[in-house]
């Protein structure tokens, strides 16, 4: 009677053991945190100019094999022109700046900026009376100057913005779509700011930009681990079972000893 039980105890023992490898081998979906990131951009020359919209793709979530998880949207900003001056006064010097003003407000899904402004001075430059190029505009010293280069900032983040359930609705879609981010352009200004002004002057304001870009990114998670393939991954659960099969080869163990024992 006790070695019929030690037999089924062993049975029992091997049965778990083989589904416990079984469920470890077992192809199971896997998954995986991945990112996707677009960019888009517009440009004005003048705050006279009307809205424009920045399309970017929705995130498609591919028949359901895609999650989306969080949505950044990043709103970067620069900005430039050429500035030049001409001092015409035969009698007066002058000093001065360039100065650039931008300005402009953005809207999308779930986000709303603005009025982001950003102004920008040159250092003070001193310019001669008129050196004899009189009406003739001349942006070269000593009468003129053009301030070294364009008046200008570069790329610079003004808006971060980490969306979550449920705005996260306004961004995914069943299949590919699109986003769409409105900018308007508020205030331009391409100017000279004199400390000593003469009585006759003349500047120009060349190539003047302002540029918004909008960065997009879709942090998700995808079935399949990527390519929508199935992955093999361990489930945690296959564990019990070996817990159990080492459990009952524990008992077997102890109740082949008590067999031993009590047959001397």
């Amino acid at each position: 009677m006790g070695g019929k039980v030690v037999r089924s105890l062993l049975r029992l023992f091997l049965a778990v053991v083989v589904i416990g490898v079984c469920l470890v081998l077992l192809p199971m979906p896997a998954t995986a945190q991945e990112t996707e990131t677009w960019i888009g951009s517009v440009s004005f020359n003048s705050d006279a100019q009307p809205p424009q919209n920045i399309d970017l793709p929705s995130f498609d979530t591919m028949g359901g094999t895609r999650t989306l998880l969080s949505v950044t949207v990043e709103l970067w900003h620069r900005g430039s022109a050429a500035l030049l001056a001409d001092n015409d006064d035969p009698l007066k010097t002058g000093s001065v700046r360039g100065r650039i003003v931008r300005e402009f407000s953005g809207t999308g899904p779930g986000v709303s900026t603005g009025p982001v402004t950003r102004t920008v001075q040159t250092a003070i430059v001193a310019l001669s009376v008129d050196n004899g190029d009189g009406p003739l505009f001349d942006p070269n010293p000593p009468d003129g100057t053009n301030f070294g280069g364009p008046v200008s900032y570069p790329d610079t983040l003004v808006g971060l913005y980490d969306l979550y359930d449920p705005a996260l609705a306004l961004y995914a879609t069943p299949g590919p779509g699109t986003v769409s981010f409105t900018v308007t352009p508020e205030f331009m200004v391409n100017d000279l700011r004199w400390i000593v002004t003469p009585d006759t002057w003349q500047m120009q304001a060349q190539n003047a930009d302002m540029t918004i870009t909008v960065r997009l990114n879709y942090e998700y998670e995808q079935l399949g681990g990527g390519g929508g393939e199935v992955g093999r991954s361990a489930p945690a659960f296959p564990s019990i079972y070996i817990g159990i099969a080492a459990a009952l080869g524990a008992g077997v163990a102890a109740y082949a000893v008590r067999r031993r024992l009590a047959a001397r």
